[in-house]
């Protein structure tokens, strides 16, 4: 029996002109073979073709180093007390056995240079890496070159959507094209933040279906971003929907990057692994970066829209057909929901399990769950199992049925099209769930619609008993990993062993009310004491709120603004400032004016043509259309403690998307 060994070690070159070298470490393997007979030392000797006969005369080869830069070192047994040893510069390729055969991925990278290869794979590949990494990273470098074209095409339309380039450079057109910029990118940060919090327990069970999926969503960020230049002035609310698009693509890719990357790192070297990456990903960064770059300087490109988009398109194709070969190529040895599928499918029809590569290449990343057949309902309550007029009879007889299962399973006698439900008990594990699986592949080929559908049950699991074993078996045989098998339980509804359905009820509802509580209490809070969002009617705040369209006759749509309430703290406010109190008269009334004089402020009222002094702790308010507000002009100055807060923003319609400015009339100005 050979065995292969690969290790580190120091050497130092020695020079009789000068000193010797500092050490580095190497990569060295050692082909060993137990000295038990002459014959079967002979074999291995003419087996791995590192044998001088005139060098080495009598001695027997007991062990090889070989280093990574192709050097070899060979001792040999000459008598009890003699070990001589043999080196050479190159170790050409062995056959010494199937097992240590480098794999095919080292002989396409032998014109390499050695130190590329180590600046640029793991150390230790190709053994230090599973099979499917090289042909992964390969066609991943690619998919990431046309990734930044189309960065780079996009970012272009971005900035001459702000303005970049065609503003005379003004303090304030670069201030708003800033602020225009920092908004859009805090709005999509919102995507990453939802993604982490609600989809977390997704990626471990189909990170290939997640990374796809995470550039399809880009890509429709991307659109929005370049549809920008064609409409500049709804620059924010594009920008912002783009971003948070991509940000949601981002939640995506990385989560499921890292399962990927881990798959990779079959000897625990996930950092060498990830630092790798890095290496590729920047070098496909610069390159798709000056692709892009040329392609804009390219003319007829950046100047017409058409072109660029058309650009555009065509990368992203590139980029998501790439994307799709790299993923094609993984072949993971863990059983998700989809490959278990497979796995059962074929156990039940021909009585064998598939190896890893064959069902890695059957598996469909893109097919959602819900369109596979048969169809499958996880998490399905008790009480939609047992419809019908005999209930009690048919949950005593589940009960019986499924006494040694950790979960229930029922046709739905309800659908002309196969289909089951299927619900857990307290303490069900992923295993439970690919029984359950296992059960259903079965029923849907030996179905034969018995009158009792009992019997068919019962039958079902008989063949579970005997077969599932079996089952098992062939996939630790076959390569499998049993003991990861990615089957969650997290998002399937759960029922107590010895529960009934009326306390699960209880208990979801219980939860649902709880969850509802704590989200209203929440957003109380955040209205009351923080911001809040109020509509805004009429036209006594008209042109800054709902202004008329002279050229149509149409009502205008009512604007919706953010109102901020740290003003409250210490009622500090300013002239021209726009407010929201309530009414004098009627405290359920909220109205919004602008401030136009604040205490110990002297006002001109224009209809008594008198003159009024702003008392402490009042301000004096006033509509912007005067001939349709009412305002302080006729119930006189108002309480500060009456204004619930200061309008800045408005959020809505998107084309009136804007800062509220503070402004006051001449004509209005106190004295």
């Amino acid at each position: 029996m050979y065995c292969a060994l690969r290790l580190s070690f120091p050497s130092s070159r020695f020079d009789s002109r000068r000193k010797s070298t500092p050490p580095r470490f190497q990569r060295l393997q050692f082909f060993c073979k137990p000295l038990q007979s002459h014959s079967q030392e002979a074999e291995f000797e003419a087996n791995s073709q590192h044998i001088d006969c005139r060098e080495e005369g009598k001695g027997h080869l007991i062990l090889v180093e070989k280093y990574g830069n192709g050097t070899s070192r060979r001792y040999i047994v000459e008598n009890d007390s003699v070990i001589r040893t043999i080196l050479k510069e190159h170790l050409p390729e062995t056959n010494v056995s199937q097992d240590s055969i480098a794999p095919e991925s080292d002989d396409v990278l032998s014109w390499l240079p050695k130190i590329v290869k180590d600046f640029v794979l793991p150390a230790g590949f190709p053994e230090s890496v599973s099979d499917d990494y090289l042909d992964y990273i390969l066609l991943q470098f690619p998919t990431n070159v046309t990734g930044w074209i189309c960065h780079t095409l996009v970012t272009s339309s971005l900035l001459k959507a702000v303005g970049v380039g065609s503003f005379s450079g003004t303090t304030a057109a670069a201030s708003a094209a800033a602020i225009s910029w920092v908004l859009k990118d805090g709005i999509g940060a919102i995507g990453r933040l939802f993604i982490g919090g609600r989809f977390g327990d997704l990626f471990d069970d189909d990170p290939r279906q997640w990374r796809l999926y995470a550039d399809f969503v880009g890509s429709a960020g991307s659109i929005f971003d370049l549809t920008t230049q064609l409409y500049p002035a709804y620059f924010l609310p594009l920008a912002s929907l783009g971003n948070l698009a991509k940000a949601v693509g981002r939640g995506l890719r990385d989560p499921s990057f890292r399962v990927i990357q881990n798959h990779f790192a079959i000897s625990g070297n996930l950092g060498d692994v990830s630092a790798k990456e890095e290496v590729w990903e920047v070098a496909a960064e610069l390159i798709g970066l000056s692709l892009g770059i040329l392609a804009l300087d390219t003319p007829g490109i950046s100047s017409s829209y058409p072109v660029l988009g058309s650009t555009w398109l065509s990368m992203r194709l590139l980029h998501l057909w790439f994307r799709y070969k790299s993923l094609s190529v993984l072949r993971f040895n863990t059983i998700n929901l989809k490959r278990a599928r497979i796995l059962v499918n074929s156990h039940i029809l021909y009585s064998k399990v598939l190896g890893i590569n064959d069902c890695n290449r059957m598996e469909n990343i893109l097919l959602w769950e819900k369109f596979r057949r048969p169809r499958i309902i996880f998490g399905v309550s008790l009480e939609e199992m047992i419809s019908g007029k005999r209930r009690v009879t048919t949950v005593k007889m589940l009960l019986k049925l499924y006494a040694e299962e950790k979960y229930f399973l029922v046709v739905n006698q309800q659908q002309t099209e196969f289909e089951v439900f299927v619900s857990f008990k307290e303490g069900a594990t992923s295993l439970s769930v690919l029984r359950s699986v296992w059960q259903t592949y079965w029923l849907n080929q030996n179905r034969s619609r018995p009158d009792d559908v009992f019997d068919e049950l019962e039958r079902s699991l008989i063949e579970l008993k005997n077969g599932f074993d079996n089952f098992l078996q062939q996939l630790e045989e076959t390569g499998w990993d049993t003991n990861q098998i990615n089957l969650k339980l997290l998002k399937f509804l759960r029922v107590p062993e010895l529960g009934t359905t009326d306390m699960a009820t209880q208990n979801l509802l219980f939860d649902i009310a709880k969850k509802c509580f704590t989200v209203g209490l929440i957003s109380l809070t955040v209205s009351d004491r923080y911001v809040s969002l109020t509509a805004i009617r009429g036209s006594s705040m008209s042109p800054t709120f709902n202004p008329l369209d002279k050229k149509s006759s149409a009502i205008p749509m009512d604007d919706y603004a953010l109102v901020e309430k740290f003003c409250l703290e210490k009622y500090k406010f300013s002239h021209g400032d726009v407010v929201v109190f309530r009414s004098p008269s009627n405290h359920k009334q909220k109205n919004v004016k602008r401030i136009t004089a604040l205490p110990g402020d002297w006002v001109d009222v224009s209809s008594s043509f008198d003159t009024v002094m702003i008392p402490e702790g009042h301000c004096w308010v006033e509509g912007d259309n005067p001939a349709c507000s009412m305002d302080s002009r006729s119930f006189g100055p108002i309480p500060l403690g009456l204004v619930c807060g200061r309008v800045t923003h408005v959020v809505w319609p998107p084309h009136r998307v804007g800062k509220v400015d503070r402004k006051i009339t001449e004509h209005r100005l106190p004295f």
